[in-house]
């Protein structure tokens, strides 16, 4: 995993293609793939764009696919975007930033941080019945994750900000001024 700090200075990528939809084994799809810095908040994905990207998670259930990251804990990301293009993956773990964040229980401080950023990528899983839509700017988020100042501008998502929220309390999960052109912010009622 990344765990250290990347600056990207405001500048942008530009049409980046990552395709690991042949993989056999599970994958963390997106720029970084996988960022995890070992304790609270260490590693810090800052200050960067993607514009018109072409990323396309692999073909198991337990993948995670987004534009900047396919999973993220230990983690910061701010004044990040993804513009225009496409993020397609597998399942709901399909975001137009990042795939999954969060903890897998509700112990310790926020384990993910995600503010001034926006999408407006289209964002889209397959599924054996056809295509469905991912999450604006995460597809799935769990505990101790803050989510500030954000928005969606694609109308291709299931939800604005989180396709799929995995907590059950709203309150190891907080989402603040945030803003999406889709039908909800979420598919729960607790954020």
């Amino acid at each position: 995993p990344f765990k250290n700090k990347f600056d990207g200075m405001f500048y942008t990528i530009n049409k980046l293609v990552i395709d690991t939809s042949a993989a056999t084994t599970a994958q963390a799809t997106g720029l970084f793939g996988v960022v995890d810095g070992g304790s609270v908040l260490a590693a810090r994905i800052e200050n960067i764009g993607l514009v018109d990207p072409a990323i396309i998670g692999g073909n198991k259930a337990t993948n995670y696919t987004g534009g900047l990251a396919g999973q993220a804990t230990n983690a910061v990301f701010r004044n990040v975007y993804t513009e225009g293009g496409s993020i397609s993956g597998r399942t709901k773990l399909t975001g137009g930033l990042i795939g999954y964040v969060g903890n897998d229980s509700d112990a310790g401080s926020t384990a993910v941080k995600i503010d001034n950023a926006y999408n407006t990528a289209d964002v889209a899983y397959n599924t054996s019945s056809g295509t469905s839509y991912g999450g604006g700017i995460v597809g799935k988020a769990k505990y101790n994750v803050a989510i500030e100042d954000v928005y969606n501008a694609s109308n291709h998502v299931a939800q604005g900000i989180i396709a799929s929220v995995g907590v059950t309390d709203g309150v190891s999960l907080t989402v603040k001024h945030a803003y999406t052109t889709s039908a909800s912010l979420t598919d729960a009622n607790s954020v």
